[in-house]
């Protein structure tokens, strides 16, 4: 989610940049995605399974396990929290509102008239993603 709203701002205001040529387009849209798919499982896959920090009692008779036992290895509770949740928040909230800001800054600096209908979509979509998504994350 994080990465979308950063790929949107530059999409946005340099695309040329992004789309010129293959390589640029693979360093700047593929390769993040694909570091955004294989960073969290591979994280909680480190985490929960071979985490060395703590061994994890697997007993399959419960319908439900609890939370995972780095939870009460204080470092790492920490960096899962603060890397994987509030990070990616204020990374989202910020690339949203500068986008919003951008836009009109610039229809403002070169004199043109803001047609709010135009950007209603744009302001729209940045909203409702940044909402539903700190809807569910914020406590």
């Amino acid at each position: 989610m994080t990465w979308i709203s950063i790929e949107r701002h530059v999409l946005v205001f340099h695309p040329h940049t992004m789309l010129q040529k293959p390589w640029k387009k693979w360093i700047f849209h593929f390769i993040p995605i694909i570091i955004c798919l294989l960073y969290t499982p591979l994280l909680y896959f480190v985490l929960v399974v071979i985490s060395p920090y703590c061994t994890t009692v697997w007993d399959f008779n419960f319908i439900s396990c609890g939370p995972p036992c780095y939870f009460t290895v204080n470092f790492l509770g920490q960096f899962d929290f603060i890397f994987n949740v509030a990070v990616p928040m204020i990374i989202i909230m910020f690339a949203n509102v500068a986008l919003v800001i951008r836009v009109i800054y610039q229809k403002r600096s070169r004199r043109q008239i803001i047609h709010w209908r135009r950007h209603r979509k744009m302001i729209l979509q940045s909203w409702i993603v940044s909402s539903l998504y700190m809807a569910c994350w914020l406590p």
